[in-house]
């Protein structure tokens, strides 16, 4: 009963959810009709399912709705009706393998970053090739899906090669296409390419696409989303790039006092801290840190990442070392750090 009774409008839920919803529940209430023997009950159902499940590029459910209606034709002898299911029914049946093909190029990019620890120049190559693999389908059979999924290796791809320009042309191609396809716009799309667009624009350096990209992301993003905190990450660094570090600070402040903050993963509340200690230097404020091991209190879970922000760590100790005129403790520093760029 909770399947026919539940409002997802009344929930805030997208069009598009609401939408696929309604159709998967109308393939139930057919299926639950056909074992009842009521075949013939479940052809209004069928035909309205349909136009919904054509919308939103449901392929699976439409060829479902598609055996109700081509049967019913075949019962009653149109052979016209007939003809016209069958020929839908061989259209979504291509649609949907070229879909199925275009996911699994994604999920083998996925498998490479998986089997290597991470996203990697490497996967560069794999990902073009994905992507052009996933163009020739969407040209071949035009529909948003195969559009977005096409756009989304060759922005990945682009990212991989650092393109950082080009990426954040084919962000705001994907953000436009979404304007195409209103029902397929939600905040997870957008939010998808508010952030890529957004990291590429703080690596290329384009002050003007930070600001809007922000902006966007500010506008389709919930505070109560674990990506809002990834998109704040990306802002405080644009602070800081811009040498805005007293809106860097407060910023800060507002990650540390906010309740998602709480419940997040020790690596996270370690990476916050560590901007803390940056934007505490950048302002003046004191900082708690007097010799490299005091670090190790502070961030436990950054002492170990020797190429990422453990470097970080060592350049503002650095920094700390030179404002309070310890020499001979920098010029060791400094030593260290010669070693260190070997090593790691």
């Amino acid at each position: 009963n909770t399947l026919f009774v539940l409002n997802l409008a009344d929930a805030g839920y997208s069009v598009y959810s609401q939408t696929l919803y309604s159709v998967n529940r109308t393939v139930f209430l057919c299926r639950v009709l056909r074992v009842f023997g009521a075949r013939e009950l479940s052809v209004p159902f069928g035909r309205s399912g349909l136009s919904k499940a054509m919308i939103i590029e449901e392929w699976s459910c439409a060829l479902e709705f598609l055996s109700i209606l081509r049967i019913d034709a075949a019962r009653r002898g149109a052979s016209k009706a007939h003809r016209v299911y069958a020929a839908q029914a061989e259209h979504c049946h291509r649609l949907r393998e070229a879909e199925e093909a275009a996911e699994i190029c994604v999920e083998n990019l996925q498998i490479a970053f998986v089997k290597s620890g991470g996203e990697k120049p490497a996967h560069a190559t794999e990902a073009v090739a994905g992507a052009e693999i996933v163009g020739r389908l969407s040209e071949q059979f035009p529909s948003f899906k195969l559009s977005f999924l096409a756009l989304r290796l060759r922005a990945l791809a682009s990212q991989l090669r650092m393109d950082y320009l080009a990426t954040v042309k084919l962000c705001d191609d994907a953000l436009e296409l979404l304007k195409q396809y209103p029902i397929f716009s939600n905040h997870a799309r957008i939010g998808e390419y508010a952030l890529m667009g957004l990291i590429s624009s703080i690596q290329g350096h384009n002050h003007e696409a930070v600001s809007r990209y922000i902006e966007l992301y500010e506008k389709h993003l919930d505070k109560r989303e674990d990506n809002w905190l990834n998109f704040k990450e990306f802002q405080y660094l644009q602070l800081m790039h811009s040498l805005a570090f007293k809106d860097a600070f407060r910023l800060v402040q507002d990650i540390l006092s906010n309740t998602r903050y709480e419940i997040q993963a020790e690596a996270v509340h370690d990476r916050w801290s560590l901007f803390r200690l940056n934007a505490e230097f950048a302002t003046g404020a004191r900082v708690p840190v007097t010799k490299y091991e005091d670090f190790a209190a502070l961030v436990p879970s950054l002492t170990a990442d020797k190429a990422g922000l453990n470097t970080s760590m060592i350049l503002l100790h650095i920094l700390l070392l030179a404002e309070r005129k310890q020499f001979g403790e920098l010029r060791d520093r400094i030593e260290f750090i010669r070693g260190y760029r070997k090593r790691h």
